[in-house]
């Protein structure tokens, strides 16, 4: 049954708070929305990394390592563009109030995480080390690509920076399925098809900004897609992994004599940590490790089967 979860982000983010959080969602048997409401959280006075750092606290603490496929998705009241809480069933709704956000990580021997600060009531940030670095520019037409196979919430979170960036148009590029390419990944059988994938992408970016003028999925049949050409493109956004790919882009922009995209690089999350350093990129969460676990929860079913 799925579980919408109405979330207050406000000062302090204590740890009962996101605690709740992760309980909810060991509630949740197939899906599971978060609701955020915080007076302080705009377009036009929160830049991506402060909406990235917050964004994956709340997939950290909603995220169940023990089924990856529940679906989370976090949208923000107020920003999304409709009334996030219409035609939510009683039944299906968990509120949560101020002391009920928090996941408690020092009692599992975990390191400890820093928390921006949101005051609901006064709508400052009180965490200046995060709030210094002022709103970012905002673009009319932000890009982004990948393979989103079976869609977790490292894409998700890449995902609401590129439509919190975008004023207008997100246009993002999904893989193709392409044999030769495909069949080079782990568990490649467990691979959503083209069609599964692209449509977890507009429905996710649609709900998470439904006031977007356009928002278009686009096929790609190599690295580059409508980069090669789309002159109206200002701002790419990427992981850690990406860089490299995001660089080549305006490289070859370059060579076309097109503007070079603003790169915009957001923090690549694993189930212990907000922020995964590059020798750890193995741990993070990750569309392979959901295959490996569809793969290895088939071969289990085979070896019972055989019993």
């Amino acid at each position: 049954m799925a579980k919408a979860v109405l979330t207050h982000i406000t000062t302090p983010l204590t740890p009962p708070k996101l605690r709740q959080l992760r309980h909810a969602a060991s509630q949740a048997t197939k899906s599971l929305r978060i609701i955020v409401i915080s007076k302080s959280l705009t377009l036009t006075s929160s830049s991506d990394s402060i909406i990235s750092e917050l964004l994956a606290r709340i997939y950290l603490a909603a995220t169940n390592p023990e089924d990856p496929l529940l679906d989370v998705t976090v949208v923000i009241a107020g920003v999304c563009g409709y009334d996030p809480m219409a035609g939510v069933p009683a039944s299906e709704l968990l509120r949560f109030d101020r002391e009920q956000i928090e996941v408690s990580r020092r009692q599992k021997g975990w390191s400890s995480l820093l928390f921006s600060l949101f005051d609901e009531e006064t709508g400052v940030n009180e965490d200046e080390t995060v709030s210094s670095g002022g709103v970012e520019t905002r673009y009319d037409s932000v890009v982004l690509g990948g393979t989103f196979d079976h869609l977790h919430a490292g894409h998700k979170i890449l995902l609401s920076c590129a439509a919190w960036l975008s004023r207008r148009r997100v246009l993002c590029g999904v893989i193709d399925d392409i044999p030769e390419r495909m069949e080079r990944k782990r568990a490649y059988k467990f691979m959503q098809t083209y069609d599964q994938r692209s449509t977890a992408v507009a429905d996710f970016l649609s709900a998470f900004r439904a006031d977007l003028e356009v928002i278009e999925i686009v096929r790609l049949l190599d690295d580059f897609g409508p980069t090669r050409w789309d002159a109206s493109l200002q701002a790419i956004v990427g992981s850690k992994e990406t860089r490299v790919g995001c660089e080549a882009v305006n490289t070859l922009r370059r060579k076309e004599g097109l503007n070079e995209l603003d790169i915009h690089i957001i923090n690549v999350i694993s189930q212990d940590s907000v922020i995964v350093n590059d020798d750890e990129i193995h741990a993070k969460l990750s569309s392979t490790g959901i295959r490996l676990y569809l793969e290895s929860k088939e071969n289990l079913k085979k070896l019972n089967d055989q019993i």
